[in-house]
């Protein structure tokens, strides 16, 4: 082969080489980045189990306001402290003092 041939068979040898080089690379970032995005799913994933469960956690504490509120309001509460105060004013004896130790 002429001087000039070879030197070009040389010349694109080493661009292959390169290539090669260049292809080995980026396979293994590929991987990197396939690694990424697993972790990255499987984070993602442990998320929206986590959302899930402060959704659940959510509707369960509204439920229980729901019903305190219910009972709240559908209990009669003035006259409950009404009879409270009943009861405290009618075992009061007439010149006692009005405190715990009736002193």
């Amino acid at each position: 082969l002429p001087k000039a041939a070879t030197d070009k068979l040389m010349q694109l040898q080493d661009r292959i080489s390169a290539l090669e080089g260049i292809v080995y690379d980026l396979r293994d970032k590929l991987e990197e980045k396939k690694e990424e995005i697993r972790d990255l799913d499987n984070e993602n994933h442990q998320l929206w189990s986590r959302i899930n469960e402060v959704e659940d956690l959510h509707e369960s504490m509204r439920q229980k306001l729901e019903r305190v509120v219910d009972f709240i309001d559908n209990s009669d509460l003035e006259r409950i402290d009404s009879k409270q105060k009943q009861i405290t004013t009618s075992t009061k004896v007439k010149g006692e003092r009005d405190n715990i130790f009736n002193v």
